[in-house]
């Protein structure tokens, strides 16, 4: 999230400071060029703004040590001296940061403003939050090894940490010190979301499975593939629920798992606290001949059908999908699909796929993504072949 701020000047009026302000934000988009930058309207921007402080309409209550908030133990720190900018690991600082092991980390780097002679001051804030008192002073003890390590200094804002929370949020407040940045500060822009495999140059194929609205997912192979997808939305925080008629494929992966995944018969209401941003809500729902009824589409739920075999009966489902996964094909499914996602000549390549392959469509785009899957992935899973 980038939040531009100007400054007032005597004599300027708020007309006057929202054409500056437009102008600005216009000519930023135009330099971020291949980011593709696009500015939030009133509600995205206020939807964002919660969903970075984990607010969830409890009230906020701050304590001496922490800020409280969507059941989340939250403490700020504020960068008091600079690491030595000359080393790399200074350079990657913000991405180490943002690796602490919290269950949500968010970084605030501002910048300005800009006078004519001396060096533009910058001060960095990292917030950490935590489901309980133990994981953040596990992640604060992580924080201060790192900053140690580096030659950084970090001031826990005890008694202030409304003060730090608002530093965190996308306001473009001034930053609290006068030091430079180093040069060459590493800001990386790295594919995120659920990793559904690798590309044959060995990268990430990753989707969005989890956002604000609801998510539609059609998964056309074996089960044993949505399993691993399962597993992978665990590894994001996920809480996963499978409504099945066939509870004895799925009993051994709950086992693996630890139980963690409930089982519940087809159209059985799901039950249980509404997805969030930071414990979204994946339904997999493998209840073929049987229709799917997944319920009524809520914010931060996906929905994954799983089938077999690929049906003109499931043409409609998958021509609705915001993204589809297809393993392996028969020459007649290939033809169901292209026709219902629009793929043109590249259906015929849907037949030709390894069974350890998939075709990844989102929008009309194709991507093929080896599954890839670890050796704990595979000990949980099996060979994630197709029917």
């Amino acid at each position: 999230m980038l939040a531009v701020r100007v400054l007032r000047v005597d004599g300027w009026s708020d007309e006057e400071l929202r054409r500056t302000l437009s102008g600005t934000v216009r000519r930023i988009v135009r330099r971020l060029g291949p980011l593709t930058g696009r500015p939030l309207g009133g509600p995205a921007a206020l939807r964002v703004v919660a969903e970075l402080a984990h607010h969830v309409g409890a009230p906020v209550r701050e304590s001496w040590p922490t800020v409280t908030a969507g059941g989340l133990a939250q403490a700020t720190w504020r960068l008091r001296r600079w690491p030595d900018p000359q080393t790399d690991a200074a350079r990657g600082l913000v991405s180490r940061l943002l690796a602490l092991p919290a269950t949500a980390t968010t970084v605030s780097l501002c910048v300005g403003p800009r006078t004519d002679s001396a060096p533009v001051p910058a001060g960095l804030t990292v917030r950490l939050a935590a489901w309980s008192a133990a994981e953040l002073s596990a992640a604060e003890r992580a924080l201060r090894r790192l900053a140690g390590d580096l030659g950084a200094d970090v001031r826990r804002l005890d008694g202030e940490h409304l003060v730090g929370l608002a530093a965190t949020l996308p306001f473009g407040a001034a930053p609290a010190s006068t030091a430079p940045a180093p040069a060459g500060l590493e800001l990386s822009l790295g594919e995120s979301g659920l990793m559904v495999g690798t590309n044959r140059r060995g990268g990430a194929v990753t989707v969005r499975l989890f956002r604000p609205g609801a998510t539609r997912l059609l998964l056309v192979g074996g089960v044993r593939a949505a399993q691993l997808i399962a597993l992978r939305a665990l590894a994001l925080g996920a809480r996963v629920v499978v409504q099945t008629a066939h509870p004895r494929v799925w009993e051994p992966f709950v086992r693996g798992v630890g139980g963690a995944v409930p089982l519940i018969p087809p159209r059985r209401p799901v039950g249980g606290a509404p997805g969030s941003p930071l414990q979204p809500l994946l339904l997999v729902v493998d209840a073929a001949p049987v229709s799917p009824e997944a319920g009524p589409e809520a914010p931060w739920r996906s929905v994954l059908v799983v089938r077999d075999e690929l049906t003109p009966a499931d043409s409609a489902a998958l021509a609705r999908a915001d993204l589809a996964i297809l393993q392996p094909l028969d020459p007649a499914e290939a033809a169901l699909a292209g026709t219902a996602l629009g793929l043109g000549g590249s259906a015929e390549w849907l037949t030709r796929i390894h069974d350890d392959m998939v075709a990844v469509v989102n929008r009309r785009a194709l991507r093929w993504a080896l599954l890839s899957p670890t050796p704990i992935e595979s000990q949980l899973v099996g060979r994630p072949v197709c029917r």
